[in-house]
Formats: structure tokens, C-alpha cells, sequence
């Protein structure tokens, strides 16, 4: 792509793209009480399926999915895709071969997150919405046990699309220990959601961040720069005061 754009068609595209290491401003669902939530429980039902196959699959809506991710270990708020797929990653070469001090390895492993619209129903009114009518908001969580997505496939393989089912969302845990559980609300009609649109959860969830640029991105250290950062901490730990 030019870096200079000329002619309205092409004016008009920049100005509706979003830069690969940008992200779209999504509404998220937060179970806590500085989410709105202070009971930890909230009702929900899922606005997508996970199965194109489903009878209730909505192209327009979309799948909830899976993405994998890496961590930087250098600056955990760094976050990005997995750019593997497209013929290199950073981080994936840096798996196994990077090392701290020690000489262990630094958990540039590839990790998996799940994401899904959700369409919530607030006890009261909420900050997302001021009338307490119910409101449409994207929910990550992990794909191991202590997310909602095991809850999601069960539902889906005995009883069929999840879309047309009402649950009970529960937080649980702390900080590190969170976890996250649907219960079915089986008394509960489900509504029509045919009114409501999702968020493109694609564009709001990790950036995807040129191969070119990922080094910089995880402020990821040279072996230089870490040995220069080991020895200037072992200079200020000999200094006498």
C-alpha cells in the first residue's frame, strides 16, 4: 500500500481502515463490581453460534472463535496475534530460544483466547445502559476450564444452538484465579435477537502487528541489551551507601 493516497475513493478507504496495530473500541462484558456487576452473575445469551452448521447460524452475525496470541515476556501488556499463518512471528522464533539470566526459557509460547458477542440483561440500569434494557458486549476469557467456552460446546452438542438459550454468567476467583461459568436459565424465554448487531470482535481484539515491527512491539531485548541491563543490576547492587 502508498504511503500517499490521492482521489476520493482511495481517501475514502484510509479513512474507514483501521492501521493494522489498531485496535476498534469495543464494548466488553466485565462480571465484577467495577464492571457494573458487584453480585459476580449477570444473564446473558450469546448473540453468535460456534458452528456454521447450526440451524440458528446468522451469517451476519457471525462465529464466536478461538485466536492465538503471544505475551510479551518483557511487558505483559504487550500483547499481539499469532502471525505465523502468514509465513513468519517473532515471537513463535523467539519461543524455546529466548532465555532470562538463568538460562531458562521466557514464555513466548503461543496462547488462545475465546470471543464471543453476547447480549446481556442488567439487573438495573448500567453504565452501557442508562434505561437497563438489555445491550449487546463482547466477552474474551480462556479456553481452558476456567472459561465459558467448555459450557458453550456441551450446550450445543445436547441441546443445539446456543444462541436460543438464556444463562446465568458467574465470576469466581481472584486475580490469576478467575474463572468463569454459564449455568442455563432453562425457565428463561429466550428473546429475538434478530435487531441486534455484534461487534466486530476480530478488529477489537489483539492488533495484528507486522512481522517487521513485533520485536519492537514486545520491547523484546537483544542478548546485549540483557546482559548490559544483568550488569548494570549487579552495579547497583554493589554500590555502598
Amino acid at each position: 500500500m502508498s504511503n500517499f493516497l490521492s482521489g476520493v475513493a482511495e481517501i475514502e478507504a484510509a479513512l474507514a481502515s483501521t492501521p493494522r496495530e489498531e485496535r476498534v473500541s469495543l464494548t466488553y462484558l466485565s462480571v465484577t463490581p467495577k464492571g457494573g456487576y458487584p453480585s459476580g452473575k449477570v444473564k446473558v445469551q450469546p448473540l453468535q453460534e460456534i458452528d456454521p452448521n447450526s440451524p440458528a447460524y446468522d451469517e451476519d452475525k457471525g462465529l464466536a472463535f478461538i485466536t492465538w496470541y503471544h505475551q510479551s515476556p518483557y511487558n505483559w501488556k504487550r500483547s499481539a496475534l499469532c502471525t505465523m499463518n502468514e509465513g513468519a512471528c517473532f515471537a513463535c522464533e523467539q519461543n524455546g530460544v529466548d532465555k532470562d539470566e538463568n538460562g531458562e526459557n521466557l514464555a513466548w509460547y503461543p496462547r488462545k483466547r475465546f470471543y464471543i458477542n453476547l447480549l446481556v440483561f442488567p439487573e438495573d440500569k448500567h453504565a452501557d445502559s442508562e434505561d437497563g434494557s438489555p445491550y449487546v458486549a463482547a466477552f474474551h476469557c480462556p479456553t481452558t476450564g476456567n472459561g465459558i467456552l467448555g459450557d458453550l460446546l456441551e450446550w450445543y452438542k445436547e441441546n443445539g444452538p446456543i444462541t436460543q438459550a438464556v444463562f446465568n454468567l458467574t465470576r469466581s476467583g481472584e486475580q490469576g484465579t478467575t474463572a468463569h461459568k454459564l449455568t442455563p436459565r432453562i425457565k428463561d424465554e429466550p428473546v429475538d435477537i434478530s435487531g441486534y448487531e455484534t461487534q466486530d470482535t476480530r478488529a477489537g481484539g489483539y492488533p495484528n502487528v507486522p512481522y517487521d515491527r513485533q520485536a519492537k512491539f514486545y520491547e523484546a531485548k537483544t542478548p546485549e541489551q540483557k546482559v548490559a541491563a544483568v550488569e548494570q543490576e549487579r552495579s547497583a547492587s554493589t554500590i555502598q551507601w
